[in-house]
């Protein structure tokens, strides 16, 4: 039991050192933890391969277009990708730029509704149930913008069914929130791949179908039987024809 014992411990050493050596640093939870960077500097050029905070709030990155950018407002990333970036005014925002290896960084550790700090040397970043909530938040709020982008500019599509998919999936989302707040040990992140679905299905349907090319035809039938018709429609659909124009009054 005693050697046991010794073999979790070992494990659990070995398992924190290399999160340190690593440059992150990884705290294990149900759906907790958090990752931590080493940065080059505050408000300093973006050179090759740099992590840089900017934290002029109200002021832009002035970065150019060969990085990636993580804004965080109050104290939550609410932005991935893009440069010259708006630096939020509210307490506790930044904005994170990455070069070259620093890019693959924040791609591959960051996602929105992290909470994240900083230091002079490193920025932290935090994974937990209240990311999910905040990435779910932040998502019901661009689908309800894709919906109103779309009535504003008369898109033809499903509106009525949309409406009503779109209340549902807030009546979720207020559930999953109320279940965690109930009980911060729930497993938002487990419960909420359906309506993250969901909300990503309701995104795409507010845009129209894309066009479909005519290949048309301007024909005089001569056809007597249902059949006949049939058969000739089946022939003009092999051919790749998708529309049919029928003179129903010869000789106007």
């Amino acid at each position: 039991m005693k050697k046991r014992t010794r073999a979790v411990w070992l494990f659990l050493v070995i398992t924190l050192l290399i999160g340190v050596f690593s440059g992150s640093v990884i705290t294990v939870g149900a759906v907790s933890y958090s990752v931590s960077v080493n940065i080059n500097g505050t408000n300093i050029p973006r050179l090759t391969d740099y992590m840089v905070i900017y934290n002029n709030k109200g002021s832009y990155t002035n970065t150019n277009v060969y990085g990636y950018e993580v804004v965080v407002t109050a104290g939550i990333v609410t932005s991935l990708g893009g440069n010259n970036s708006y630096i939020p005014t509210a307490t506790n925002s930044f904005v994170v730029s990455g070069h070259g290896s620093s890019v693959d960084w924040l791609k591959e550790n960051v996602v929105i509704g992290m909470r994240a700090s900083h230091t002079s040397s490193k920025v932290t970043f935090t994974y937990d149930n209240s990311t999910v909530l905040m990435n779910l938040e932040i998502n019901i709020n661009n689908m309800q913008a894709a919906y109103d982008s779309a009535s504003a500019t008369y898109r033809i599509i499903d509106y009525s069914s949309l409406s009503g998919r779109i209340t549902a999936a807030r009546a979720s989302y207020n559930a999953l929130k109320a279940a965690y707040n109930a009980d911060n040990s729930y497993d938002v992140e487990a419960n909420s791949a359906s309506l993250f679905a969901e909300i990503k299905s309701i995104v795409r349907l507010c845009n129209e179908s894309s066009s479909v090319e005519i290949r048309g035809v301007w024909i005089r039938p001569t056809q007597k039987t249902t059949a006949a018709v049939e058969n000739y429609v089946q022939q003009l659909y092999n051919a790749g024809i998708n529309m049919v124009c029928i003179e129903t009054l010869y000789n106007s």
